[in-house]
């Protein structure tokens, strides 16, 4: 098993989890952690419709001072405007 067939997400079959630290799906739950360099979370398993034998996990991640309380990794979950 190496890396996802699609370079972009969006194009093939795909539930978005989490948007801007907030969760999209409502079995996400994130969980404390005793480290302020690692997120934890979770999610009920699910299995798309069809013939899929695999799940490909796409992240995009945001990297922040741990110690600045201004940066965007300390607002948490930020829901759009629109």
């Amino acid at each position: 098993m190496g890396r996802s067939p699609h370079d972009l997400f969006y194009q093939s079959l795909n539930s978005i989890i989490t948007l801007c630290s907030c969760p999209v799906d409502k079995t996400v739950r994130f969980h404390k952690s005793p480290r302020k360099t690692k997120e934890r979370f979770s999610l009920e398993a699910f299995k798309f419709l069809g013939d899929h034998p695999f799940v490909f996990i796409h992240c995009h991640v945001i990297v922040c001072n741990a110690n600045d309380p201004n940066s965007r990794c300390a607002k948490g979950c930020v829901r759009s405007s629109k």
